[in-house]
């Protein structure tokens, strides 16, 4: 079932369908129910030890996957994608609530997650682990930083969106020297994704990167503007 190599990802075919519709779901029940979340403290602590767990079981599964079958590599299998840092930070903010975290879960696990989701990076079709994790993983992420919004209401501001990108580059440039050193390509930093991509369509490197750098600035841009106009909208 979890073998190395299965069946090539397609675009927007059924499997990879399937799961934007059942995160879709879970986001909108999130925004319906969040009214009943915010009055039950029971709820909250249940999702606050539920979600890390989700979190580590979903990294042991597959960490545990990689090494037994001999394909572990420091170049390959750290984590160190920037959904794969995010999804380390889901963890720590349901642990450690932080305003500061919760504004760069919202920016860069949103941002990040969804346009990983509509076009991802991804080689292998179900039931491959590989896509088993990457759709649980930038799920749980969107849905992670929607209920630090929806239900815990942490506010976002302007001055957010500042701290978010500049983690995200801070982020970007301790990235680059690992690569540098280990000669790996987290992040895609030193080269796009051997297999299809959004960065196909930005442009040899570095082009892609800059281009790359404006789209999510415009992402961050649009997430303020809807937080911003969702909060005027409910007067709070």
């Amino acid at each position: 079932m979890f073998a190395f190599e299965g069946a090539r990802f397609q675009f927007y075919s059924i499997s990879h369908i399937v799961p934007l519709i059942i995160i879709a779901a879970a986001a909108a029940a999130l925004y319906f129910f969040r009214r009943f979340l915010q009055q039950s403290a029971v709820s909250k602590r249940i999702i606050g030890i539920i979600i890390p767990f989700l979190v580590l079981t979903a990294f042991a599964l597959q960490f545990i996957w990689i090494v037994s079958r001999g394909y572990f590599n420091i170049r390959y299998s750290l984590p160190l994608h920037l959904c794969d840092i995010t999804f380390m930070l889901v963890f720590f903010l349901c642990l450690f609530p932080n305003k500061y975290l919760a504004e760069i879960m919202y920016f860069i696990g949103i941002g990040g997650a969804l346009q990983a989701l509509l076009t991802p990076a991804l080689a292998y079709d179900f039931p491959h682990i590989n896509y088993l994790f990457f759709f649980a993983e930038h799920g749980l992420v969107i849905v992670s930083a929607l209920y630090f919004v929806f239900v815990k209401k942490y506010h976002i501001t302007l001055k957010s969106l500042f701290r978010a990108f500049l983690f995200f580059n801070v982020t970007g440039v301790i990235v680059l020297g690992v690569n540098l050193i280990l000669g790996s390509n987290y992040m895609f930093i030193m080269k796009k994704p051997a297999f299809p991509s959004l960065f196909d369509l930005l442009g040899p490197w570095p082009v892609y990167l800059v281009i790359a750098e404006m789209i999510a600035a415009a992402v961050f841009g649009l997430l303020y503007l809807l937080f911003f106009i969702a909060q005027r909208k409910n007067g709070n």
